[in-house]
């Protein structure tokens, strides 16, 4: 029955990711549907504009840091549930068309890694049809963030928890296995094995919980991203000279609700159009405010003290540190 049951998500993966694709073409090896996401009460399907495409997350804590993630200055890409290699692969960096012709270290596969490790009996796998051989089941991991700077496109990845003990269980496991010596020990295998992976790849692992990101920032990014997909009639440069208007009362006692019959005037335009040009300039960080604190339109807004992205730099940085 187990093998069975391997066997469809190892076929599943096949389907999705056989091909390498990145983008709009992406296909996570898990979505958040019925019979694949473990709990559909905690799962969500994210769409960002950027992306051109449905991100798929698996819990509550994945969904916060996708949010995080994709309103990252620096982000390209998203490549959520990602199957690790088993055997010897390309780095994923390198399909991405501006890493063409650069000298990039590919993945040495999670079953190298786990022998490497000494840790080979704790690599998923199961028999073959014939009961000759034991065929791998890829890790998946949470996200695979690409991100760029001045030196070019880098990777990061995240594997998430709930919690920092979340690393030390096996999920989808009844309490008492997950707090088993054997759950703990395939739990630290199976976060070695994807952190060593990628490693030799120059890819570092950085570990997130459902508190690392603060919840009110997480909020404020949720409420943006849902107005980024609505149209505004407003051309660019009167979005700009909306924006501009906006920015002024920062640090003042006047809301955006304030401007807001003024602006309908000035700019023939709908209150839809004003709130959807102040959420998107929140989100692309044209209006510089403070996200720990609530947003809310009828509400003084503040001066950012520090840029959200520059307090998390950890999260985001190549080195792993």
């Amino acid at each position: 029955m187990a093998s069975n049951r391997l066997k469809i998500f190892v076929d599943r993966y096949k389907t999705r990711q056989g091909v390498p694709r990145i983008g709009a073409e992406y296909q996570p090896a898990i979505q958040a549907v019925k019979g694949e996401a473990p709990s559909l009460g905690r799962c969500a399907r994210l769409y960002f504009p950027r992306y051109g495409r449905v991100i798929h997350t698996l819990s509550a804590p994945e969904t916060a840091a996708a949010f995080v993630a994709a309103a990252h200055p620096r982000n390209r890409d998203i490549l959520e549930q990602r199957c690790l290699p088993p055997l010897p692969d390309i780095n994923p960096l390198a399909l991405y068309p501006e890493m063409r012709g650069r000298r990039i270290e590919g993945l040495p596969g999670t079953l190298a890694i786990a022998e490497q490790c000494g840790l080979l009996a704790f690599h998923p796998s199961f028999l073959s049809d014939d009961r000759c051989s034991r065929i791998p089941v890829p890790l998946t991991g949470d996200l695979l963030l690409i991100l760029r700077d001045e030196d070019g496109l880098y990777a990061v990845n995240w594997t998430i928890k709930l919690n920092n003990s979340g690393f030390l269980e096996r999920q989808n496991r009844r309490p008492v296995r997950r707090k088993s010596l054997a759950s703990q020990q395939k739990a630290e295998a199976r976060l070695r094995i994807e952190s060593e992976c990628y490693a030799q790849a120059g890819i570092p692992t950085h570990r997130v919980t459902g508190v690392t990101f603060d919840e009110v920032l997480v909020a404020n990014l949720r409420m943006c991203a849902a107005w980024l997909s609505r149209p505004t009639k407003l051309n660019l440069a009167s979005q700009n000279a909306m924006i501009s208007c906006y920015c002024k009362i920062i640090d003042t006692n006047y809301s955006p609700l304030d401007l807001l019959e003024k602006l309908m005037l000035r700019f023939d335009c709908s209150r839809q159009d004003c709130l959807i040009v102040f959420y998107q300039a929140v989100w692309h960080r044209q209006l510089q405010i403070n996200l720990f604190r609530s947003v809310m339109f009828d509400t003084p807004l503040q001066s950012a003290k520090e840029e959200w992205h520059v307090k998390y730099a950890q999260y985001f940085s190549r080195s792993g540190k």
